[in-house]
């Protein structure tokens, strides 16, 4: 089906469903050459959406190529943006492996759970936001789109209850785990055995959000320099040693000198 029948119109649409706070719907378009989006209303009109458009006409990396914006009422078209406002460079997306490989092909999807929006392009997680108007209200999942002539939408698909939340989880779990040492630095400063121990910082993400109680190990790989009791570092010989945070399949990690035990210099000088 068309999506629009006119070049210089919002194409507008929502899912034949009842409105509330857990969904998932997906919208494949083609031959995308205006900006298509999807979007969660709050009625079935243009009074209040919370969207996502791809910007497909942004074609360098100073361009925005992926917009999640709260829109006001109908009569304010873009120019009605509200408080939450999200966007993303072309460059940024590409350097997260989130930009689209097939342009005239794209899968697009948000879902809803609770207060939590997320946006999908090509199963891979490009936004997770909340809005404080939404909050209290159920909302409908629909298409919304500018320039829409050209494009046909070729599938749509959508889930509630259970099988919105199994779907929401399964895209989350494929997105890889992130480590990272955030205190490297304080780590390689000068270290002498005997010393203080020092405490490891560390970040553990999916998509850029913490990963709650995620299942970590911390280790080093020669023990008789450097104990490890928890996150807590302490120096035990002299020598080189790697620290190293694992997360499943992803790491981090931070190579750390511990200097031999510290004694008194001594100076000797010649000359007048």
């Amino acid at each position: 089906q068309t999506a629009s029948p006119s070049n210089s119109e919002f194409g507008l649409g929502v899912f034949n469903m009842e409105a509330s706070k857990l969904y998932y719907a997906e919208v494949t378009f083609t031959g995308t050459g205006g900006l298509p989006g999807l979007g969660h209303f709050v009625n079935a009109d243009q009074d209040h959406i919370f969207v996502n458009v791809f910007l497909t006409t942004g074609g360098d990396s100073s361009a925005n190529s992926f917009r999640a914006t709260e829109f006001g009422p109908a009569s304010g078209g873009w120019s009605g943006i509200q408080g939450t406002i999200k966007n993303i460079t072309r460059g940024e997306l590409e350097s997260q492996g989130l930009y689209p490989e097939d342009l005239t092909n794209v899968k697009f999807a948000v879902a809803r759970n609770g207060n939590d929006f997320y946006c999908f392009v090509d199963d891979k997680l490009v936004a997770q936001m909340t809005c404080d108007y939404f909050n209290d209200k159920d909302t409908t999942p629909g298409v919304f789109g500018y320039n829409f002539a050209n494009d046909k939408v070729t599938n749509m698909q959508y889930y509630g209850g259970t099988q919105a939340e199994e779907k929401i989880q399964a895209l989350l779990d494929a997105i890889p785990v992130e480590v990272e040492i955030t205190n490297k630095d304080a780590l390689t400063a000068l270290w002498t055995e005997g010393d203080a121990d020092r405490t490891i910082e560390f970040t553990i993400t999916r998509g850029g959000t913490a990963v709650e109680d995620p299942e970590y190990q911390i280790t080093a790989d020669k023990p008789d320099i450097i104990d490890i009791d928890g996150t807590t570092l302490k120096a035990v010989g002299a020598g080189t040693v790697t620290i190293t945070v694992t997360c499943g399949d992803a790491s981090d990690s931070v190579e750390i000198t511990v200097g031999g035990v510290r004694t008194a210099p001594t100076l000797t000088l010649s000359g007048a």
